[in-house]
């Protein structure tokens, strides 16, 4: 599937694949936050703590880790920037992109609550893999009103099939993005090997299943969530740029651009921070979600393994970090060019000498 939607045209696999898969996700959506909101006539309780602290070993302190944890919950560069090019394609009139855009990212905010909402009510959580712990948040806040004990086993399926759709459409968006960015990248010169859709297609579907078996997916999820809210940050700095070269107040987008650009930064540093101290100690960061080689104990070689990953996501961090920085810098000095000057002052005309 991935494959496929990878290499043919949009109207072809994508198109209809996501058309079809938006009843039962947003359904499921629906329920679950309906589920919510009764859950006092329903008698289903938050079991998660609401505080647990400041800093979670492994992860940072709640600032600035917070803000890019659920990757597209309130803001997201991936479908003001990246989404935006394939989105462009599939619009009737151009008049539509309005309230597409915005029911995207209010779709999205919706999701992020419907999820926060299914994992609270979970008992034990954290002895639960996030799938898992999903799949039964669901059931538990939708059950009591849609039969009960008797419709426990069906929900538990189809929330588990509306999951697997969430995934299955946003890796073959994201597949298809990496054959077209591979294909510009490196189309030409000497490694245009790697920019034919054929082989662009294939390493792009290699790297996340290697991530995937190792458990190393675990790991990559923050620098997701940091590179997207830092291409969300790019988005809110190019419109306060425009509003400045349009003389209209761009005050209200530059304040959440420094704020994004500074948090998703801080992010990136701490994880880069977390992948170099596991290589230098010799304790690899990876996922203990059983099923994965690398879970649980690991023997020497997959030790190995983990700390060669830990070491590549380290270099991916100091770049991003990098390029952040350089970003921050050449937009910054944008915005201070499109700022409106000051108008001079009208010249007055002398009087003649003796008049």
């Amino acid at each position: 599937m991935l494959y496929l939607g990878s290499i043919l045209p949009l109207p072809r696999f994508i198109q209809p694949i996501n058309y079809v898969s938006f009843f039962p996700t947003f359904l499921a959506i629906i329920l679950i936050l309906v589920g919510a909101l009764i859950s006092p006539l329903t008698h289903v309780y938050i079991h998660q703590p609401a505080w647990v602290g400041w800093y979670a070993t492994g992860l940072g302190p709640l600032w600035p880790i917070l803000f890019v944890a659920i990757a597209c919950g309130a803001i997201s560069g991936w479908h003001s920037l990246v989404g935006s090019s394939s989105t462009s394609k599939q619009l009737d009139v151009e008049t539509d992109a309005h309230p597409i855009g915005a029911g995207a990212m209010l779709s999205e905010g919706l999701l992020a609550l419907a999820s926060l909402a299914a994992y609270v009510v979970v008992v034990n959580a954290g002895n639960l893999t996030n799938v898992t712990a999903w799949v039964t948040g669901s059931v538990t806040l939708t059950s009591p009103f849609l039969g009960g004990a008797a419709a426990s086993g069906f929900l538990h399926v189809y929330f588990g099939v509306a999951l697997i759709l969430f995934a299955l459409t946003v890796q073959t968006l994201v597949t298809r993005f990496w054959r077209l960015v591979s294909a510009e990248m490196a189309g030409e010169g000497t490694f245009r090997i790697l920019g034919q859709k054929q082989v662009a297609t294939f390493v792009g579907l290699l790297i996340p299943f290697a991530f995937a078996i190792t458990g190393s997916w675990w790991n990559l999820w923050l620098y997701f969530g940091g590179s997207n809210q830092l291409m969300a940050a790019m988005a809110l700095w190019l419109i306060s740029i425009h509003l400045a070269r349009t003389r209209a107040p761009s005050l209200y987008t530059l304040i959440p651009a420094v704020f994004m650009t500074i948090t998703t930064l801080a992010a990136i540093g701490f994880e880069a921070y977390y992948f170099l101290n596991a290589v230098l100690l010799g304790k690899p960061m990876v996922s203990t979600t059983p099923g994965t080689p690398l879970s649980g104990k690991l023997s020497p070689a997959a030790t190995q393994v983990a700390l060669v990953f830990n070491g590549i996501f380290f270099v991916v961090g100091i770049v991003l970090f990098i390029l952040g920085l350089r970003m921050a810098w050449l937009v910054l000095q944008s915005y201070l060019r499109s700022r409106p000057t000051a108008p001079e002052a009208p010249v007055v005309a002398q009087s003649p000498a003796g008049s």
